[in-house]
């Protein structure tokens, strides 16, 4: 008995050491579009998935409620290996443009100066309007477990 208690424990510990990718795309160009993917160990096939969700149209499900507040909870608790943002962002006015992407790269720095693990890189784009934004948030499967249970009991 003692030695499947053994395996179960190594099982565990395995499972709770594996990196969870979840990306996401959103594009503005002709009509707001998004997506999100997750995978395991590798952030590829999570970004593929995202853009494959953002590229298909068709009829969407009925969108289940968020609870919000425990979402909340559950990330102020949670410790994240890496935060990443790339994109280009465009408004109609080039001075609005230059103010939202020097305040979007600023809140960046400071998450980064906080955590050491954000990065945020917001390109301008004056040539129109436009939105293309591709991001990455990576954790452990153990580190989501115990924020989650951290989050239900407080």
């Amino acid at each position: 008995m003692p030695i499947y208690l053994v395996a179960a424990m190594q099982s565990l510990l395995y499972l709770a050491s594996v990196p969870v990718c979840v990306t996401f795309c959103v594009s503005g160009e002709g009509g707001l579009k998004a997506g999100a993917g997750a995978g395991t160990f590798n952030a590829c096939r999570a970004l593929k998935r995202a853009r494959r969700a953002m590229m298909e149209d068709g009829p969407r499900a009925k969108k289940p409620r968020v609870p919000v507040k425990a979402l909340l909870r559950l990330f102020t608790r949670l410790r994240f290996e890496r935060i990443s943002v790339k994109g280009r962002l465009g408004l109609s006015d080039a001075a609005a443009t230059a103010l939202a992407c020097g305040g979007l790269t600023a809140l960046g720095s400071a998450l980064r100066a906080r955590s050491g693990s954000v990065e945020v890189d917001v390109a301008p784009a004056f040539d129109g309007p436009r939105l293309e934004l591709r991001g990455m948030v990576r954790a452990r499967i153990g580190q989501i477990i115990v924020a989650a249970a951290k989050a239900q009991f407080s």
